[in-house]
C-alpha cells in the first residue's frame, strides 16, 4: 500500500482496490470487457461518499443512511460542539461571515427542535 504516515492518498487507495479486483474472476471478465479502468473504479469507489457530503452540505443533520458505511446521527452534544468549534473558526477569520451565518442558522434550529422534543 502507497502512503506515508500522516496522510493516505484515496487515489493510491482505489488503484490498491484495482489491484487487489483484477486477480479476481469479475475482474478479469471486467478487463476483457474493457469496462474496468481507473476513472469507472473511482466513480463506483467515491460516489458513496459524495451523496453522503451532499446531504451534510444539505443542512438536514437528524439521520444518515448509506449501504455498506453504516447509519449516522447526529446528537444534540455533537451540534453544540459543532456551534462552538464554528465561532471558534470564524473567531480566527478561517470562515466566511455568509458561511458562518449559514451554518449557525442550522446548527441553532437543529439544537432547538430536537431539545423541545
Amino acid at each position: 500500500m502507497r502512503f506515508n504516515k500522516t496522510k493516505v492518498n484515496a487515489e493510491d487507495l482505489v488503484r490498491d482496490f484495482m489491484e487487489y479486483i483484477e486477480e479476481t474472476d469479475l475482474g478479469k471478465r471486467a478487463k476483457e470487457e474493457k469496462v474496468f479502468n481507473f476513472s469507472n473504479m473511482k466513480e463506483i469507489t467515491y460516489s458513496p461518499f459524495r451523496a453522503f457530503r451532499e446531504d451534510l452540505d444539505s443542512g438536514r443533520l437528524a439521520v444518515h443512511r448509506r449501504t455498506f458505511l453504516g447509519t449516522f446521527y447526529c446528537t444534540v452534544k455533537k451540534a453544540k460542539w459543532f456551534l462552538r468549534n464554528l465561532e471558534r473558526t470564524y473567531e480566527k477569520g478561517n470562515v466566511t461571515e455568509k458561511r458562518y451565518n449559514e451554518v449557525k442558522t442550522m446548527l441553532t434550529e437543529y439544537i432547538k427542535r430536537k431539545e423541545n422534543v
